[in-house]
């Protein structure tokens, strides 16, 4: 098999061979090699399997070895939903700070991301990188540390897997989050925010814009969790509200005002 097939394979989404489960195989005849209890492990091309969280529950050392850059962020994105609980919000977010990561690091060190050890993520680097968000890309100091957590994430994760690089994996962790002044917020008056929800046309796309600003003008609820409200999160009869899903999965029910409730029915009733 050449390098080229296997990255096909994973660009393409051709991967039904990797299982849902470890290999019974592997479980079955993996204590006969009497391999030692912190022995190190190679995998290679591991992808995002099983086998290999099998073999660190054993003890073992393991390094896994993979030619696509799908494949290694699909055994991170799976770890952070598995194992960490995330949202698909949050993996998302990290998948994303991984991939503008990779690609930094690759133009600064010449090397492909398959090729990058966890021993030249260096603290030089990681600065570097957050530096490039800051003052090309324009992102805020907010967004700066957020792609920092992200990355900080994923090399407690590699540590865990790569002893060896554990000491230069510390002294990346210890970057520091970037201090920043919180702006006082503004609001607006009650007469202000009426007119900006006032009577709208009779178009299908105002009346929805309408119904989506009193709700958030009701609740208070972050633009995310108006927008994943579904029908069965709306209670109209009785004490109506509304069940909002937040931020590290945090629920609350907030009540609705009569008036969101006849806007709620009306257009219910026209959907």
């Amino acid at each position: 098999m050449d390098a080229d097939f296997w990255l096909q394979r994973w660009n393409q989404g051709r991967i039904g061979f990797h299982r849902g489960e470890v290999m019974p195989l592997l479980e079955k005849h993996w204590p006969t090699l009497g391999v030692p209890a912190d022995g190190r492990v190679f995998v290679p091309l591991a992808g995002k399997s099983l086998d290999m969280h099998w073999l660190v529950a054993q003890g073992h050392r393991v390094l896994g070895e993979e030619l696509s850059p799908l494949a290694v962020q699909a055994f991170f994105a799976e770890h952070l939903q598995q194992q960490r609980a995330m949202s698909p919000r949050t993996v998302a977010a990290y998948r994303d700070a991984f991939v503008l990561f990779l690609d930094f690091a690759q133009a600064r060190l010449h090397k492909q991301p398959t090729a990058i050890r966890l021993e030249q993520i260096t603290p030089t680097l990681i600065l570097a990188f957050l530096d490039h968000l800051e003052r090309e890309r324009g992102n805020t100091v907010r967004s700066r540390n957020a792609r920092l957590a992200a990355l900080r994430a994923f090399l407690k994760f590699a540590g865990r897997r790569d002893v060896s690089a554990l000491h230069a994996v510390e002294k990346s962790l210890g970057v520091p989050m970037k201090r920043f002044e919180r702006p006082m917020l503004g609001f607006l008056s009650r007469e202000e925010m009426l007119a900006i929800i006032s009577e709208p046309d009779d178009s299908w796309t105002s009346q929805r814009d309408h119904l989506l600003l009193r709700m958030l003008y009701n609740t208070g609820a972050r633009v995310s969790e108006i927008i994943g409200v579904t029908l069965a999160d709306v209670v109209l009869d009785g004490a109506a509200c509304v069940h909002l899903h937040g931020k590290g999965r945090k629920q609350r029910a907030v009540p609705l005002w009569r008036s969101t409730v006849r806007q709620i029915r009306a257009w219910l009733r026209l959907n």
